[in-house]
């Protein structure tokens, strides 16, 4: 999945929200876990000067594109923070809750 921000009549590559894709993810990942075949998922992400070139926009499978709020743009690090804790997030809040080992409540 590639994320970029690029938009426009020359773009027409097809793109998710974030949360759109963090539950596409957990669901694959749960019904991979159920069936103990795990398909890795590359998350991809551009210079910050740049970002994707075209040639490995058009590679990705689908394009994801980052809610910033009128920001133009995030800084790398932070757009892959926000990433992985959105997916994080979203992987946590489907898990099933397992016992504590000395028979405690469960909970997280």
């Amino acid at each position: 999945v590639a994320f970029s921000g690029r938009t426009g009549l020359n773009f027409r590559r097809p793109t998710v929200t974030l949360r759109a894709l963090a539950e596409e993810s957990a669901c694959l990942a749960a019904a991979g876990a159920a069936s103990q075949t795990l398909a890795p998922i590359a998350l991809v992400f551009g210079s910050e000067d740049v970002g994707l070139p075209t040639s490995a926009l058009l590679q990705c499978d689908g394009v994801c594109q980052l809610q910033t709020a009128g920001c133009m743009s995030l800084n790398l690090s932070h757009a892959v923070a926000v990433t992985l804790s959105r997916l994080l997030e979203e992987a946590v809040a489907r898990a099933p809750l397992e016992p504590a080992a000395g028979g405690g409540s469960g909970e997280r």
